[in-house]
């Protein structure tokens, strides 16, 4: 089935949000037994004009015989000025690779492609006809032979990146400066696309995910947004009660940790002791990329946010909130950093699918349509009596 294979690849982040009254529900996939998206995952996670892009939605649905999902891709996408006037136009319909693929949990995915066309940011109304970013202005006026005074279209900028872009070796023919500036112009000249899938099922869910569309793929630019890596998770212990996690490193020697197995693995979940006087964390890394800010052209680091669920494969209509604050406390979803406290059911036997899914930051590029990158791991563990 393509959704187990799905599991061990990076997850990009549906743009959902999180129903704040209900924090435990949000985290607990089984939580109110409702449709849950997860991801719209693109591959690229950006694209260049007339690039093929397959995305796959991943989500949760406790009636998978009973619900449907419909696509569609706006191409001309603006959140407006002061972001007070988001717009959708212009749609399309992406090729549906097949229906809905579902496990017998629930845990569904849907796989779809898309060729950006050609022209799309010319048809993007994000970008006006005519330039007004200054700093996109500073760049495009030299590469085009334009004085200060001369209006740039974004048709001539379009032009002129897509004729570089069909050549590979036209780096072979300018300069260092040249090149530079050209790499620099097609970073900064870009719009958004929006994946929006609807799926019906025991609730109607949109789900979207935004997709950055520029020339830097094809010009090859050092600014190409990948998305982040993230560590399969671990469950790491120390055999104390309530032993915050920046203090685990004072019981080195007492640390186990059990790396969590892949969903459905052969060999099963990992086993974790279930003792009542312990302490555990779920734990993960996120490995992120350096990029160039667009004002002041200095190396950056990016930040990211993190989310983690968890679906009780035991009892999944269970109340028992498996995650928690670090001192304990119940937690709400932005309480979770990448370590997260776990409290035990009052059993053993429980076993557990976690989702972690980490999504990239860059809020300099905000302005010129910047899209994260999103990455996730998902895998599962059982407690076991010692």
């Amino acid at each position: 089935m393509r959704y187990l294979w799905l599991l061990t690849l990076p997850l990009l982040l549906a743009q959902t949000g999180c129903d704040t009254s209900f924090p435990n529900e949000e985290m607990d996939i089984a939580g109110e037994a409702k449709t849950r998206p997860f991801a719209i995952v693109c591959e690229p996670p950006e694209a260049a004009p007339g690039e093929t892009v397959d995305a796959i939605l991943l989500y949760y649905e406790p009636e998978p015989d009973r619900h449907d999902v419909t696509w569609k891709v706006a191409l001309d996408y603006d959140l407006g000025l002061y972001e007070a006037d988001e717009v959708e136009r212009d749609y399309v319909v992406p090729e549906i690779l097949g229906p809905p693929e579902c496990d017998e949990h629930g845990f569904c995915t849907q796989w779809v492609s898309f060729q950006v066309p050609d022209n799309t940011l010319l048809r993007a109304s994000s970008q006006p006809d005519e330039i007004t970013d200054e700093i996109v202005l500073a760049v495009a006026r030299p590469l085009l032979d334009k004085g200060e005074a001369e209006p740039v279209l974004k048709t001539e900028i379009d032009a002129f990146l897509d004729e570089l872009a069909a050549n590979p070796d036209w780096v072979m023919t300018v300069d260092a400066e040249t090149a530079w500036a050209i790499r620099w112009l097609s970073d900064l000249f870009a719009c958004r696309i929006r994946y929006r899938a609807t799926i019906d099922g025991s609730v109607l869910v949109d789900v979207t995910k935004n997709l950055t569309v520029r020339y830097s793929h094809e010009i090859g630019t050092g600014n190409v947004n990948w998305e982040p890596y993230v560590d399969r998770p671990v469950v790491r212990t120390v055999p104390y009660p309530d032993v915050p996690f920046e203090d685990f490193d004072e019981y080195n020697d007492e640390i186990v940790n059990f790396p969590l197995a892949l969903a459905d693995s052969p060999g099963g979940p990992a086993e974790i002791p279930l003792h009542r006087d312990w302490t555990y964390f779920l734990s993960t890394n996120v490995d992120l990329q350096a990029y160039l800010s667009p004002y002041e052209l200095e190396s950056r680091q990016e930040a990211y946010r993190i989310h983690w669920y968890y679906y009780d494969l035991t009892q999944p209509a269970s109340s028992h909130a498996l995650f928690a604050q670090d001192d304990g406390g119940e937690a709400e979803m932005w309480d979770l950093d990448k370590d997260v406290r776990l409290m035990p059911p009052a059993a053993a036997g429980h076993t557990y699918r976690i989702l972690v899914i980490a999504r990239d930051e860059r809020m300099e590029w905000e302005n010129y349509a910047y899209a994260s990158g999103t990455a996730g791991q998902m895998g599962e563990f059982v407690f076991v009596d010692p």
